[in-house]
């Protein structure tokens, strides 16, 4: 098999830190000659991809404000058919982004985090299972296995542009970045991922149920900020304390900053036994209340 990662995926060789949530890096990740040929083929293909503006949650007030590009992505089961600009057009983004849109690489990367409280909280006894992101989950999966699929997004962000501290969105399990390149950045640029400790407030709400005010905010602690280097991956495993975010890039204006977002997600579309099984339990559960109300 050609090789497509310098790393192999095993806990001996990550440096896993359990602190404040599971997370780990690692450079120069991709195979250098595949890397190379995949910067050069996104370069290239860039004015071929529908990238879609998203508004900017964080940037500094004293400069113009910048622009979030977002390519992919989304929670509605899409994987990599929506990276078919550069599936078709790039062998080496091809052989990439299959391998990673595999059971091996999802089942090789969930072993690294299995021993974690937030894994086996979040797994228990069930089954991990590898499926493709159309997959409808019945009652017999929902009860008995952990069902994943992958998902893939790119995100290019001008000079100006942040990301608030945040959990991520419940669907999601894992999330990789992978930095792609950051040619003609000066020396005093600063493009990275800070990865945040809640440690004293440990009890903050799910960000998505309300936003954080800014008190709650200045109680988060910066852990490590894992800095914009190319080929640089950064992983972590979704938890209530996986708190990260980006502090507004400072980057020459005429440069972008450019990842790849690999992210583990959890089946979420349901087949029709089991919609109707949630419509029941919902109706019992009504009932329920109602006569403990009488």
């Amino acid at each position: 098999m050609e090789k497509i990662l310098n790393v192999e995926l095993d806990k001996k060789n990550i440096n896993l830190k359990e602190f404040p949530f599971p997370y780990f890096s690692i450079d120069n990740f991709v195979e250098a000659e595949l890397f190379k040929e995949m910067v050069k083929d996104y370069h290239k293909l860039l004015p071929e991809m529908n990238f879609r503006i998203v508004e900017p949650e964080l940037w500094r007030l004293e400069e113009p404000k910048g622009t979030t590009y977002v390519f992919g992505g989304g929670i509605d089961g899409d994987t990599i058919e929506k990276f078919e600009t550069l599936t078709k057009n790039s062998e080496a983004w091809r052989k990439l982004l299959n391998y990673m849109n595999s059971s091996d690489f999802m089942f090789s990367l969930m072993k690294i985090f299995e021993d974690t409280s937030p894994c086996k909280e979040r797994i228990g006894k069930k089954k991990l299972t590898y499926r493709q992101g159309s997959y409808k989950r019945s009652i017999w999966d929902k009860l008995f296995n952990f069902s994943c699929y992958m998902n893939f997004k790119i995100s290019r962000y001008t000079n100006n542009v942040g990301l608030l501290q945040h959990q991520d969105h419940g669907f999601k399990v894992v999330a990789l970045l992978l930095y792609l390149d950051n040619t003609g950045f000066e020396k005093d640029s600063s493009a990275g991922t800070q990865m945040w400790s809640n440690e004293k407030n440990t009890k903050l709400a799910d960000w998505k149920e309300y936003t954080l005010t800014p008190e709650e905010r200045s109680t988060l602690i910066l852990h490590e900020d894992i800095q914009y280097v190319p080929n640089r991956l950064a992983v972590f495993l979704r938890s209530p304390n996986s708190w990260h975010g980006v502090v507004p890039v400072n980057i020459p204006s005429h440069l972008t900053r450019d990842t790849l977002q690999i992210n583990v997600m959890t089946s979420h579309k349901q087949a029709i036994s089991l919609k109707i099984a949630h419509l029941v339990n919902l109706g019992v559960k009504k009932l329920k209340d109602v006569f403990i109300s009488v």
